[in-house]
């Protein structure tokens, strides 16, 4: 149930203790195979894939291909995409692939439709205004079915790590960061029910926690030969892309709550009602 039908206040406790819910609800365990999951779940289903073409022309070659996958497991794939060159060598490839630009509404994707899966991986980042997205999905999805979104986790250690030293090393064309409750609210004003929210590993904790002590030590020893922190910009750049976060907040995190929000990617399944029109 949405908080509005509670209160009128989006402050209020009743309207928080709503959300708390629909989070705690979906709260799942974090997983370490991103696409695996994925293919779980548009296992024998009719899929559309948006952003199938990736940043480079070519991808699709590769084995590990998203779209590619979902080939293999889902009874029907229809790909959408914004860059026509990308979308020409996928369609020379054999792909079923349209362009179209999803954020302006169903367009030719009504023909294909309904969906039981709409996939939009690492795509909400990108985009100026994320409601549209789901409004797209709300728009093409049979009753029961399922929007599946993955988009960088903004509560990755290292990822607020460099947020808090202010270093630019992220995909410059992301415009935005979607946080859990934030998903919640913009499925809710379309009809969609978060039903499922994880994040996902690099790798496992232990060593990723091996990695940041390794990291903290060497930056200690720095500093004990008189070696300046602030050397260089190039250098806090290089901490934040190997996932520099402080250790001992990590150990922290990692025998809390907080542990499955530990994950680089976050992974959201969003749910249209089986009685909507």
């Amino acid at each position: 149930m949405s908080w509005r039908a509670r209160s009128d206040d989006p402050n209020s406790r009743t309207a928080l203790a709503a959300r708390q819910a629909a989070l705690d609800a979906a709260a799942a365990a974090p997983i370490s195979n991103r696409i695996r999951r994925i293919t779980e779940l548009c296992a024998g289903r009719r899929v559309l894939d948006i952003g199938c073409v990736d940043h480079h022309v070519g991808t699709h070659e590769q084995a590990t291909f998203l779209h590619r996958r979902l080939v293999e497991s889902a009874a029907s794939v229809v790909g959408v995409d914004i860059e026509p060159a990308g979308v020409a060598a996928m369609r020379e490839a054999g792909f079923d692939v349209v362009v179209h630009d999803v954020c302006t509404g169903p367009g030719p994707l009504a023909e294909y439709g309904p969906f039981d899966v709409v996939v939009a991986g690492e795509v909400v980042e990108h985009l100026a205004a994320p409601q549209a997205l789901f409004e797209f999905a709300a728009a093409v999805l049979a009753p029961g079915g399922a929007l599946l979104l993955t988009t960088p986790n903004p509560y990755a250690p290292h990822r607020v790590r460099a947020g808090q030293l202010g270093i630019a090393w992220e995909n410059v064309d992301h415009v935005v960061y979607v946080f859990p409750s934030g998903v919640v609210e913009l499925g809710e004003r379309t009809g969609l029910h978060l039903d499922e929210h994880r994040t996902v590993l690099v790798r496992p904790m232990r060593k990723e926690l091996w990695r940041a002590l390794k990291t903290s030590t060497s930056l200690a020893s720095d500093r004990l030969r008189g070696r300046s922190r602030a050397a260089t910009r190039d250098e806090d750049l290089e901490h934040a892309l190997n996932r520099y976060a402080s250790p001992v907040e990590l150990a922290f995190a990692m025998l809390g709550r907080s542990s499955r929000f530990l994950g680089e990617t976050s992974l959201y399944v969003l749910r249209k009602p089986v009685d909507s029109p």
